[in-house]
């Protein structure tokens, strides 16, 4: 395995946290995963936080209840001029704060407020946030969108 930073980060992210997600009930019906887009500001400093906002749209015909079944999201913000750079940031399969957004009914889009830290080394430039959301480990449905670092 690579050296760190190119390996698995074990430091509270990535492989770690697979222990702390529960898995699917198999023995209910899951509903698919909402639909993502993504509403970042056009541009973040270094040393600062991306503070952005996620709406999640239900394209089914029934209700998602969130508050029997959240899903969980990976967040990442990569770099557009160096192919095979790691992310600059981002969270690895977190759960969503569902409680308190309750159902989600077919047509109405419900936002998220989401933050990454954006290091202070960050170099100027452009850079891809994207957004992935699904059930247990796997990432079904993502957004992308531009953010420019300076």
């Amino acid at each position: 395995m690579p050296q760190e930073p190119a390996g698995y980060a074990c430091q509270g992210v990535g492989v770690g946290n697979f222990a702390d997600l529960p898995l699917p009930d198999n023995s209910s019906p899951v509903a698919p995963a909402p639909q993502p887009t993504i509403i970042p500001p056009a541009t973040v400093k270094a040393g600062s936080q991306l503070r952005y906002v996620v709406s999640l749209a239900n394209e089914t015909k029934l209700p998602i209840d969130l508050r029997t079944q959240c899903f969980n999201y990976e967040e990442e913000l990569f770099v557009d001029s160096t192919p095979g750079i790691p992310p600059l940031g981002g969270k690895h399969l977190y759960r969503l704060n569902c409680a308190a957004a309750g159902v989600l009914a077919p047509g109405h889009p419900k936002q998220f407020a989401m933050v990454i830290d954006v290091t202070a080394d960050a170099a100027p430039g452009s850079y891809t946030l994207t957004f992935n959301i699904g059930g247990g480990n796997v990432t079904t449905n993502v957004a992308h969108a531009a953010v420019t670092v300076d």
